[in-house]
């Protein structure tokens, strides 16, 4: 059974935990050789988004994978940064490394000297927000656990977006090894009842 949505996949971005970088609707592929380097090899592209990297080098993997592949997922839609842009999760993996990082800086090096000053254990996603900062949006931004059924996350999308300050919706899914970022506008897309993140980015080649 199909359900016709109130949105477009506008762009989409997969980074994976050996350092490459696709970019789903330009057809791009870019190979790093580890996470310090793929930023800078990404910033080769013509007419990229202006970011905000200063939180890049104290996050984890996970967080990195997700400012990059949110960066790129902006660009292939061809949107910009800053601006009312919701951003959502929908990963059952949570934010509990991150923040046990964090964490551990607090109890080894204290407030000042570490990271741990950041640590916030109420934290919908650590690499939701820092995705959230490096794009410089301003929008409602959550994490959410469905249970592994889609239906509700594109219902969410769907609401967002009729929002009159929302400009786009940009949303995350992660598995392990693999980052999926997807930038959503307003349009009309049928999806089956199966639809998944790794499956709808079918609708961009």
């Amino acid at each position: 059974m199909t359900k016709e949505y109130p949105f477009i996949l506008a762009g989409a971005a997969v980074i994976t935990d050996d350092f490459n970088a696709k970019i789903i609707g330009r057809k791009q592929n870019i190979q790093g050789d580890s996470w310090q380097n793929l930023p800078a090899l990404i910033r080769n592209l013509p007419d990229l988004p202006d970011v905000v990297m200063d939180n890049y080098r104290r996050a984890d993997h996970k967080a990195k994978s997700y400012m990059l592949a949110g960066w790129l997922a902006v660009y292939d839609a061809g949107g910009r940064s800053g601006g009312e842009q919701a951003v959502i999760d929908i990963s059952r993996v949570g934010c509990h490394e991150q923040n046990k990082l964090y964490y551990d800086d607090f109890v080894q090096f204290g407030r000042q000297l570490g990271r741990g000053h950041l640590f916030v254990g109420t934290l919908p996603s650590t690499p939701l927000c820092e995705a959230l900062l490096t794009l410089n949006f301003h929008g409602p931004s959550f994490y959410m656990d469905t249970l592994d059924d889609f239906t509700p996350f594109w219902q969410e999308i769907s609401l967002l977006l009729t929002e009159d300050d929302c400009g786009g919706v940009l949303a995350f899914y992660y598995i392990p090894g693999k980052t999926i970022a997807m930038y959503f506008t307003s349009g009309k897309t049928c999806l089956d009842d199966t639809a998944t993140p790794e499956n709808i980015l079918d609708l961009l080649s």
